[in-house]
């Protein structure tokens, strides 16, 4: 009767852990806004910069002493910014997509812990109080755990672009 019930068990969690993440989302989308009282042109500049992220990425403050290296002309499709370290892993960003001062678009590649390649977004858009700031990152789900995992993305990146974006705003509006 034991080993009927462990079985049982053991059945219903494998299935959990295979019919749920079918039923979940193949794609996830991260998105964070704020408002930015400056000129869309600064902000973008800002940010087409990889090499001024460090003064205000969240992930920068998490562990300063990453290794950190950039390629390319700082603003220009193609330039990159690599990092290395304990608690934010190893990766790479770089610029794909410019329409300045309205959008910018990142290719990121995810070395490790965990090897995965997502999409990076900034949208700028004049309002009356100044810039409406998005930051965004979208990508694909793996199946099974990336479908899995995808129920925290909201919090694991929304969270940290929430922190970086208030340090931008803190920063540009000095």
């Amino acid at each position: 009767m034991l080993k009927r019930v462990l079985l049982s068990l053991a059945i219903l969690i494998v299935s959990v852990f295979l019919i749920l993440p079918a039923l979940l989302p193949s794609e996830f989308n991260v998105e964070r806004s704020t408002v930015i009282k400056k000129d869309r042109s600064d902000i973008y500049s800002r940010i087409v910069n990889l090499e001024s992220w460090p003064e205000w990425d969240p992930w920068f403050e998490m562990e300063p002493t990453a290794e950190v290296s950039f390629d390319g002309i700082p603003g220009v499709v193609g330039s990159s910014s690599s990092w290395s370290g304990d608690k934010v892993g190893s990766g790479k960003q770089t610029l794909t997509k410019l329409i300045a001062p309205e959008y910018i678009q990142t290719e990121l590649e995810f070395f490790t812990p965990q090897p995965s390649k997502a999409t990076g977004f900034w949208t700028f858009t004049e309002s009356p109080e100044g810039t409406l700031v998005t930051w965004g990152m979208k990508g694909k789900l793996d199946y099974p755990i990336g479908r899995l995992m995808g129920l925290f993305m909201d919090d694991m990146i929304g969270k940290p672009f929430e922190k970086g974006l208030n340090n931008l705003k803190t920063l540009a509006e000095k």
